[in-house]
């Protein structure tokens, strides 16, 4: 589940966005760092940070960090994304600027994240530091599409090196 207790009642400690106006919230925030997991639908957001997420919650519940899913399927910002089964983790600053991105479940790859960011946006709050953009390289760099009689020759290829059983 997706929820702490407080007082005896249960509160969701993170944010489940599937549509562009869910996402917008975070787009718009300019006083928290989102560590956001990006899905496709099909293959549904990664459980095993769950906990991970849950415990930073508590543990980080006096600073300004929130925690959400978003799906690339239906989320302009994050088509870029789409169509891959690899958990990936954006994190985002001042107004959606994205400033970092873990690919795949590295747990204390993305604890060492937050620590790092949760400090340096403390450091941009008091002025002592400056919010750089992260450029992410896998989808900042176009692929150009491979002609059609290109991938049949290879797909011919792989048949042919396929034994008979």
């Amino acid at each position: 589940r997706d929820t702490k207790m407080a007082r005896g009642k249960a509160v969701e400690f993170q944010a489940h966005m599937k549509t562009e106006e869910g996402f917008q919230k975070v787009l718009e925030d300019d006083t928290n760092l989102w560590v956001v997991d990006i899905y496709t639908e099909w293959c549904g957001f990664c459980t095993s940070v769950q906990g991970t997420f849950q415990k930073a919650n508590v543990k980080y519940n006096d600073k300004a960090i929130k925690f959400g899913t978003a799906t690339s399927d239906h989320i302009s910002f994050l088509s870029r994304y789409s169509g891959t089964s690899q958990p990936v983790f954006m994190f985002l600053a001042g107004k959606g600027t994205i400033v970092d991105v873990v690919r795949g479940c590295n747990v204390p790859l993305i604890q060492s994240k937050m620590v790092k960011h949760l400090a340096l946006e403390e450091k941009i709050k008091n002025g002592d530091a400056e919010r750089v953009e992260f450029v992410d390289e896998v989808v900042a760099t176009p692929v150009e599409p491979e002609p059609v009689a290109e991938k049949r020759k290879k797909y011919r290829l792989r048949l042919a090196l396929i034994p008979l059983l």
